[in-house]
């Protein structure tokens, strides 16, 4: 640590924390948070915050130590750092995890309603004609999506 970090109280500390909780609190939407970053951080301290959330979801995800290390080229010191925040806490990565998932499950299910052939005129004339089909559609795009964000997962880390 800085020789300024070694020198705060630990009312000190708890203040700037709340500062900085407050900075990124203020963030609207994902614009404003790139924004945010992009002035906060460097690309390194970046992709560094990335590969520890990706730790995280892989250790969730039952891999062991050894798979983590050889698949993201981390080391274990990093992995046990994340292990052990997981452990002591772990409501922030599973916020991310959650909020993640629901986002790629949104996106792909975009996709797919945007790949469906639609019924214009009949669907126009006889609104509730295909409420059961909509229904069943909507289904099918749920499990879909859900089925095909697990796949990538599976996929890029074989």
């Amino acid at each position: 640590m800085s020789k300024f970090i070694d020198k705060l109280s630990e009312d000190e500390i708890i203040e700037a924390m709340t500062e900085l909780y407050d900075c990124l609190n203020v963030c609207k939407n994902r614009k404003e948070i790139h924004l945010v970053f992009r002035d906060l951080l460097t690309i390194k301290e970046k992709l560094n915050i990335h590969r520890r959330i990706i730790v995280a979801f892989m250790l969730k995800k039952g891999f062991s130590f050894g798979g983590i290390a050889q698949r993201l080229g981390v080391g274990a010191q990093k992995i046990t750092n994340v292990s052990r925040a997981m452990e002591r806490h772990g409501e922030g990565f599973e916020i991310i995890f959650n909020q993640l998932e629901n986002i790629k499950i949104k996106r792909k299910k975009q996709k797919l309603r945007n790949q469906k052939p639609t019924k214009g005129f009949i669907r126009g004339k006889y609104k509730g004609a295909f409420l059961l089909l909509d229904l069943l559609d909507e289904i099918d795009i749920e499990l879909r999506a859900k089925n095909e964000i697990k796949n990538e997962f599976d996929v890029k880390n074989k």
